[in-house]
């Protein structure tokens, strides 16, 4: 039942929140292969996300929803297709998802484009995937695909 008096004193007005008008938020995807049946250690999952933000030359702190996931399958040892009973060998793949979101100002960039497009060209490039060798202590590896796509934001009016 209610009570007749109130119970607490009314609550401050709520204060705005800040602006985001500025923020980029790129969603980045790398498939990294691997001969070998490795899994990522969380050493591994550690150096990876210091070597991307190394490449981009920003901090992890602006890194969101870091995961490294990992999987095998069995391949021909010949043509790199389905496994025969005959030639076999197994790889791993580590898909790497990662957010990255700042302020567009402190990217440098003109703009959300050209920041996605800085991001892939630097993660694309033969720099980022001999970094990644080294730093992971020379596992062999490939950078396959990279995906940077930009997030829209989609305000409530």
């Amino acid at each position: 039942m209610p009570s007749e008096q109130p119970t607490s004193s009314p609550t401050p007005t709520p204060t705005v929140v800040p602006t985001t008008i500025d923020t980029v938020n790129i969603a980045v995807t790398l498939e990294l292969k691997l001969s070998g049946t490795l899994d990522p250690t969380p050493t591994d999952k550690l150096t990876i996300k210091a070597t991307i933000a190394s490449e981009l030359a920003i901090d992890e702190v602006y890194f969101r929803n870091f995961d490294v996931t990992s999987a095998r399958r069995r391949l021909d040892s010949t043509s790199g297709g389905p496994a025969s009973p005959w030639h076999r060998r197994l790889a791993s793949t580590w898909m790497v998802h990662v957010d990255v979101v700042m302020s567009l100002a402190a990217t440098g960039a003109a703009s959300p484009h050209a920041f996605r497009d800085s991001v892939y060209d630097n993660l694309k490039g033969n720099s980022f995937e001999s970094s990644l060798q080294a730093e992971l202590g020379g596992i062999e590896l490939l950078v396959e695909q990279v995906t940077a796509a930009e997030v829209q934001r989609h305000p409530l009016i």
